[in-house]
């Protein structure tokens, strides 16, 4: 069997398909940050299930950033999944104060850090 060896321009095909992929990702966390939020509002005194999602879209976030070594989206993510926890533990309402600049802050950078660091070649420029 012979080795297949990839010239310049595979190799930034397959790079812009896998940009391609992490983009779409993020849209799609994004999205599902949005429902979260909906669903944060939307909790009375027991909030700790949303709070639980929303560690866990922290720590894809952080990870779908880290592919690109997005410093503030990793930063942010990470602030996310810490205070989502902390609301957890100490049974917080809705009205998490650590979780609510959490969420502003990556409402802040998603949409121009994905397209600006992450976006393939022709979207979102």
């Amino acid at each position: 069997m012979q080795p297949v060896l990839l010239t310049p321009s595979d190799d930034e095909s397959l790079l812009e398909r896998v940009r391609e992929r992490i983009y779409q990702h993020l849209c799609a966390e994004r999205t599902q940050l949005t429902w979260l939020i909906a669903d944060l509002l939307g909790a009375d005194l027991s909030a700790a299930a949303t709070y639980g999602q929303l560690c866990l879209l922290g720590q894809r976030l952080r990870d779908a950033a880290a592919a690109y070594d997005s410093a503030p989206i990793i930063e942010a993510a990470t602030a996310l999944e810490q205070a989502a926890i902390d609301a957890i533990q100490k049974h917080s309402d809705n009205q998490s104060e650590r979780v609510w600049q959490a969420i502003v802050s990556l409402i802040k950078l998603l949409p121009i850090k994905t397209r600006r660091a992450i976006a393939p070649r022709g979207v979102g420029h």
